[in-house]
């Protein structure tokens, strides 16, 4: 669509991908301090754990997508690692560096992980929605052909999907689910039940109109929601990253992967909560 959004000569140009990313970025983190302090955790930790795991996310994401590509090609040229500005930020690997940055700063600072997970679960949806339309308007994370009358055809020279050709727009199909999600989580963590209402949590945090949980849902929810949601939109994909040397999809591997472990975490935290309150 419009990969380049601003040309500032020589081959340098603000590019719409950097943008939405960036915006991404800087409104989840802030939204996430929000949702963070009102849950205890003081501005300095909050602003450490977001800091790390913006880091490690971006790393992780950038990591994940060169191993499961072309590791070779990227070997022969180590500074196209760095042009991130041309797609190849993987979010399950931004999920895998961000948790193991955010758990090496919650480690030393020994605050929470569940707590702040539920903080950040839906802020990493919304990441996710303004991402997705970064993908479309530079073109990268490309659907199918289809005769559909919503194919999108990218005609940009330098789009980084296929010319001329009607495609899924799989990225805005990701978008508007992560956006559902976002809404989904929003509702969840809000509902309240009559026999509970505005009686705290004895296992966690549980502001006054919520419905006491045991810490954990909220992010396992998302975690749930959106490998779901990966792997249907994955289905429609075109340019995918595959397990090595066969036509598995990597990213629909993960997403069954994920929802087992969301599942089992769930029952098991609810089975422990129960218990305890016994």
């Amino acid at each position: 669509m419009f990969p380049i959004l601003l040309p500032l000569g020589g081959g340098i140009a603000i590019r719409s991908y950097g943008v939405m990313i960036a915006v991404a970025l800087l409104l989840g983190a802030w939204w996430t301090r929000h949702r963070a302090a009102a849950r205890g955790f003081s501005l300095s930790h909050a602003d450490e754990i977001v800091t790390a795991s913006v880091i490690g996310g971006l790393i992780g994401a950038r990591l994940y997508y060169v191993l499961l590509t072309e590791p070779s090609w990227f070997l022969h040229r180590p500074l196209e690692i760095f042009a991130v500005w041309r797609g190849g930020l993987a979010v399950h690997g931004a999920w895998i560096g961000g948790a193991l940055a955010a758990l090496r700063a919650m480690r030393r600072r020994q605050v929470s992980f569940w707590r702040y997970a539920d903080a950040v679960a839906p802020a990493l949806a919304l990441g996710q929605a303004i991402g997705r339309v970064g993908c479309f308007l530079s073109g990268c994370c490309f659907g199918l052909p289809t005769q559909r009358l919503w194919g999108v055809v990218f005609n940009h020279p330098e789009t980084l999907a296929p010319r001329g050709i009607p495609l899924h727009p799989t990225q805005l199909y990701e978008a508007a689910l992560a956006l559902l999600i976002v809404a989904v989580l929003w509702w969840f963590e809000h509902r309240t039940l009559p026999d509970l209402h505005h009686q705290p949590h004895a296992n966690g945090w549980s502001p006054a109109g919520m419905t006491p949980r045991c810490e954990g849902e909220v992010f396992l929810l998302y975690l749930l929601l959106s490998s779901v949601a990966r792997f249907a939109v994955e289905a429609l994909r075109w340019d995918n990253l595959y397990w090595w040397g066969t036509t598995l999809k990597m990213a629909q591997l993960v997403s069954v992967a994920l929802v087992v472990t969301a599942a089992v975490c769930w029952v098991v935290r609810r089975k422990a909560s129960i218990w305890r309150k016994a």
